[in-house]
């Protein structure tokens, strides 16, 4: 075999053992264990990976005026649970109903951004 070949088969082999190696870093990423929740939620949804086809249609993927356009909304938000647009289950969680009677969500959401209270963040944000 010429030198020139030898050369593109060790290229190859380097790109093809990398890609491999990036796979399994993402399956022991996924495979991993998770950090434990700060908080339960309400409703976590159907789908624990939203299949957005199924409720919806993709336009002018790759381009500026991309946008996914909504045919089931209700199914989608069901898929979705609280804290995922469109769901509003947010309202109905017990949690932010108290959090909200005792005024711990007042302010700007902005405001909310520095605090170390996730919590309190995920709910004024939801």
């Amino acid at each position: 075999m010429s030198k020139k070949l030898n050369v593109l088969i060790l290229i190859g082999a380097v790109v093809l053992l990398g890609a491999f190696f990036v796979f399994l870093g993402m399956r022991l990423t996924i495979s991993g264990s998770m950090p434990k929740a700060a908080f339960k939620l309400y409703d976590r949804g159907s789908e624990k990976i939203i299949q957005y086809e199924k409720y919806g249609q993709f336009v002018n993927q790759g381009k500026p005026d991309y946008k996914y356009l909504v045919k089931n909304r209700k199914a989608l938000m069901n898929a979705a649970g609280e804290g995922v647009f469109p769901s509003n289950a947010v309202y109905q969680d017990p949690l932010y109903k108290e959090l909200s009677k005792e005024k711990k969500l007042n302010g700007s959401h902005w405001d909310f951004l520095s605090l170390n209270e996730p919590v309190l963040v995920f709910y004024k944000w939801a």
